[in-house]
């Protein structure tokens, strides 16, 4: 979930420019932050990450159980996002904030790479598309079919209807 939520900030920071990254020109030489526009911002982008963090915390022992049972290995059960490890988000978030405002070179290095690598993964997506359809297909019977955990057998079969869209 975190990695999830890391992701989606990434490509909010990636959204919010309003300039080509291709076409923009350096200007970094100086130029001081705007600290309360900064501020409106992460309020808009970290603090759902602060309320989802505060309810994985949260997790009832069912959930964790079954979580456990299904005998994989997510980043839930391998990493627990502590304190320090949410203060260190918070400031890579603010950083790239900060690095976007003033429009370091190495803002547009990131804005660059991160324009790229959307646009090849849209064409990954593009062109592997049905193949890629087929496999989840079969990846949800599979576990529709032969999982001994419930609530992942219960998942996969909500989701299956979807592959046929």
């Amino acid at each position: 979930m975190n990695k999830i939520l890391l992701e989606a900030l990434d490509n909010a920071l990636d959204n919010i420019s309003a300039d080509d990254p291709m076409e923009t020109i350096i200007d970094s030489n100086g130029k001081d932050v705007d600290e309360d526009a900064l501020l409106k911002e992460l309020n808009t982008l970290f603090t759902p990450v602060l309320i989802m963090q505060s309810y994985e915390k949260d997790i009832s022992a069912k959930s964790n159980a079954d979580i456990a049972e299904s005998g994989i290995l997510t980043e839930r059960n391998v990493i627990n996002f502590d304190d320090e490890s949410r203060m260190a988000q918070l400031i890579a978030v603010c950083s790239k904030l900060i690095a976007r405002q003033k429009n370091t070179p190495a803002w547009q290095a990131f804005e660059k790479a991160a324009k790229v690598k959307k646009e090849a993964a849209l064409k990954i997506q593009s062109e592997e598309n049905d193949e890629a359809k087929t496999l989840a297909q079969k990846y949800l019977v599979m576990v529709s079919t032969t999982n001994l955990n419930s609530v992942a057998r219960d998942a996969a079969q909500d989701l299956l209807p979807q592959t046929n869209k």
